[in-house]
């Protein structure tokens, strides 16, 4: 299994599944993202596809410069953790990267694991349940969450996280943790070049979140303008969500998008200042500086408490994002599976911190499991 790392290059190294719906094939060259029409639209026949030039009408039409068994686009949590999982099952795996780093967004992360019924909590004593878990979860989510996919991640919570200890030998501590710098991002559009890759089994959307991309995210959010900040790195932009709904994917709660309340505009990033606004915010009240008042419940989730400053007009930081194929897309876009960021359902209108690293690995372990299962095709 390797990383392929292709940002600053002058060539972009696209994925194409073979597949009844042609997925992920031949739809990076910079001017079928241009020609890409944002949220809300249905997925797109084969022959609508073909009419744009947005997608082959047949792979006899693509001329494949290389081929895998797997293809993982992106290297956060979710893609790591599928592309091991497929190459364990005996796949080859290729990962592609658009950064010049490996991690993705992940290497921001907090660090935080939530985990149901661990051996830690049976120690302290400390009763925890499902029930518990999802009830949190659907709270803060306004029950928007799709429930069987919220239970099966509390249910492999503890799985997942043994797993990252004895079989990849994560070493979890509650000292603080650093992360890495930023670096610039890689831009499609302005590639001289493109790499179609042929997969005989499948490809896995771990492509994450698109915070940094403001044309797309106001569209799904018009308040989320440029005068919204953003913790996310740079490459938190919408590339390869567009050419998944360019394929014929249907975009599932694009609109719900995580935002953050506790951070500070002298940083770039999410630093010392937001962890420790989010340590004092139960302990003192949060004020509208225009009034004077205070305007909040401040031991409410970060959504309201985020809705609660767009309405005064106090500036906020928007981290996250939620997209997805919905299952009841499955028989249109054929061996085409995602996880983590790129996805939607798990968490509704808001994401409990602990929860993002969770769904990550519990989902992206599954889909390289099941891409690595899938009958290879001609």
């Amino acid at each position: 299994m390797t990383i392929e790392k292709i940002a600053g290059e002058a060539k972009t190294t696209t994925g194409a599944a073979y597949s009844r719906r042609n997925f992920l094939k031949g739809v990076t060259a910079a001017g079928a993202l241009a020609a890409f029409g944002l949220a809300g639209c249905a997925p797109k026949t084969t022959s609508e596809m073909a009419a744009t030039g947005t997608a082959a009408s047949n792979a006899a039409d693509v001329n494949w410069d290389e081929e895998t068994e797997v293809l993982v686009v992106g290297s956060g949590y979710a893609g790591l953790a599928a592309a091991y999982e497929a190459a364990k099952a005996g796949a080859a795996v290729r990962v592609i990267e658009k950064h010049k780093m490996a991690g993705g967004n992940s290497v921001y992360a907090d660090g935080q694991i939530a985990v149901v019924g661990s051996a830690a909590q049976k120690a302290a004593g400390i009763e925890d349940s499902i029930e518990t878990f999802m009830n949190d979860a659907l709270t803060a989510g306004l029950n928007l969450n799709y429930k069987d996919k919220l239970q099966l991640v509390g249910e492999k919570s503890n799985e997942v996280f043994e797993w990252t200890v004895s079989e990849i030998g994560v070493e979890w501590a509650q000292d603080e943790a650093t992360v890495a710098e930023g670096c610039s991002d890689f831009d499609p559009d302005t590639a001289s070049s493109t790499t179609n890759v042929k997969t005989t089994r499948g490809v896995v959307l771990a492509t994450g979140g698109y915070g940094k991309d403001v044309t797309f995210r106001s569209a799904q959010d018009p308040r989320l303008d440029e005068t919204v900040g953003c913790t996310n790195f740079d490459g938190a932009t919408a590339h390869g969500l567009r050419v998944a709904l360019n394929a014929g994917a249907m975009g599932m709660q694009l609109d719900q998008i995580q935002c953050y309340p506790y951070t500070s505009p002298e940083e770039d990033s999410f630093g010392c200042a937001a962890t420790w606004i989010e340590a004092e915010s139960a302990y003192a009240p949060t004020i509208d500086p225009t009034t004077g008042k205070r305007f909040v419940n401040e031991l409410t989730d970060r959504k309201r408490f985020c809705d609660a400053m767009f309405e005064v007009g106090t500036p906020l930081v928007q981290i996250g994002s939620v997209d997805n194929v919905p299952d009841w897309c499955a028989e249109s876009l054929e061996n085409a599976l995602s996880a983590g960021e790129a996805t939607g359902g798990v968490h509704g209108a808001c994401r409990l911190g602990c929860n993002g690293t969770l769904d990550c690995l519990v989902n992206g372990r599954i889909a390289g499991q099941q891409v690595a299962a899938l009958e290879p095709v001609a």
